[in-house]
């Protein structure tokens, strides 16, 4: 575990911690990249430059929305909403397990009396499936999905709205995910974060300033303020 900013350590009265789902909570990857895969198969006919996404870039396109990556592929709006609709599609097809640590973590957390949200890009009935999927959709105050916000990571609309419902201060909030736009997202909507090294490496997040940098999700509990 590293800490990044000792100046801004999580705050022992921290109450609420959110967290995105697809690579933090749940092990989409394997999923995403067949879904992303059957996108580009369709767009390569609209693409500007030839396809070769090896299975670790795709990893890292997690946490964008994949509109966005899809308009920077092809000039077609048609095609980039037949591509957006296939990558859905193909998604739904497959169930998804726990990142390793992630329920324990979540149990104890909840046993610790935290509230605990969700913030992600991923839509609403995608969202509510893997949760299920995970049998932890009972455990979550707030579930803030790409279907309830104008605004997506890393825009802190998302983040913002989950801390309205939760009913709690910025200062009580850390926000926990693997991609750097969870941690701009953290940042613009003013609260602390922990960057979780999955699909990204640890220079990749310092550049944004995380509160702390973590291997696995399981050593969030050794945080000071957290449970540590």
């Amino acid at each position: 575990m590293t800490r990044i900013n000792p100046k801004t350590e999580i705050n022992p009265k921290i109450k609420g911690i959110l967290f995105d789902l697809d690579g933090t909570l749940a092990n989409s990857f394997p999923s995403i990249i067949i879904a992303f895969r059957e996108a580009f198969k369709f767009l390569e006919p609209y693409a500007k430059t030839k396809l070769n996404f090896t299975d670790d870039e795709i990893k890292k396109l997690i946490g964008i929305p994949h509109q966005q990556t899809f308009k920077k592929i092809a000039n077609d709006n048609a095609a980039v909403e037949k591509a957006a609709m296939i990558f859905g599609e193909m998604r739904k097809k497959f169930m998804v397990n726990a990142i390793d640590g992630s329920i324990d973590l979540l149990n104890i957390l909840k046993t610790k009396n935290f509230k605990l949200g969700i913030v992600t890009t991923t839509g609403r009935e995608l969202t509510e499936r893997i949760l299920n999927d995970l049998d932890v959709q009972n455990l979550f105050e707030a579930v803030i999905t790409g279907t309830d916000v104008l605004n997506l990571k890393p825009h802190p609309e998302p983040i913002l709205k989950a801390i309205e419902i939760l009913n709690l201060s910025k200062d009580s909030c850390v926000m926990v995910g693997d991609h750097p736009n969870d941690i701009i997202a953290a940042n613009s909507a003013e609260i602390k974060s922990i960057a979780i090294l999955y699909a990204h490496t640890k220079d990749e997040f310092e550049r944004y300033n995380p509160t702390y940098i973590v291997s696995s999700i399981g050593e969030i509990k050794n945080i000071p303020g957290i449970l540590g």
